[in-house]
């Protein structure tokens, strides 16, 4: 999204990814973390470590109490506090508040929804030169909070991807919204 390239959460391969795709953290300026499970945070300081050693800003967009927990994770990792370890430039995203990154038109405009996955986690939506993607990780169905989401962005039709939903699923009855169900492998 012009100037700023966000990642979203750090899993265990994320670096290997990042190095396949041709790409470095210092390719990323934003790290935004929906949620404390391992398979989305496995991977985060071994990336702050690598911004550490490679002199690049580390910009963690998190909800506060999110957060939080990571903070009090890290330390019983680390065996010390996180930002003694690590200059991170926390960057707070408080639910149903907007977030802008940038201040000019390459600005990236980032909300948060709650969502819950056996721990608290968030829904992001951004936009971008007026085109928005919502982003829900590992998180429950929950119709009415996708609904939330779509109905809070200019959309015309809507698509959801899932793994377990099969292609004729009346899932635009359940939302009330014109949608499209594909299976993730015709993505």
């Amino acid at each position: 999204t012009g100037r700023h390239h966000i990642l979203v959460d750090v899993g265990t391969s994320t670096l290997s990814a990042l190095k396949a795709l041709g790409l470095t953290p210092r390719d990323i300026t934003h790290v935004a973390i929906t949620h404390m499970h391992e398979d989305h945070v496995g991977g985060l300081l071994a990336y702050f470590e690598w911004c550490k050693t490679n002199k690049h800003p580390i910009r963690l967009v998190m909800e506060p109490g999110i957060y939080e927990y990571l903070k009090e994770q890290a330390k019983q990792v680390l065996g010390k506090e996180l930002d003694g370890v690590y200059a991170i430039e926390f960057i707070p995203l408080k639910f149903y508040e907007g977030l802008k990154l940038g201040d000019d038109e390459q600005g990236v405009y980032v909300e948060a929804i709650p969502a819950f996955h056996g721990t608290p986690t968030t829904m992001l939506r951004v936009t971008y030169k007026g085109a928005t993607i919502s982003h829900s990780s590992d998180t429950t169905f929950d119709p009415l909070r996708f609904k939330a989401i779509a109905l809070r962005e200019d959309l015309k039709a809507l698509r959801l991807c899932f793994t377990n939903l099969s292609a004729d699923n009346p899932i635009h009855e359940v939302l009330g919204l014109e949608a499209t169900v594909l299976p993730l492998e015709t993505i």
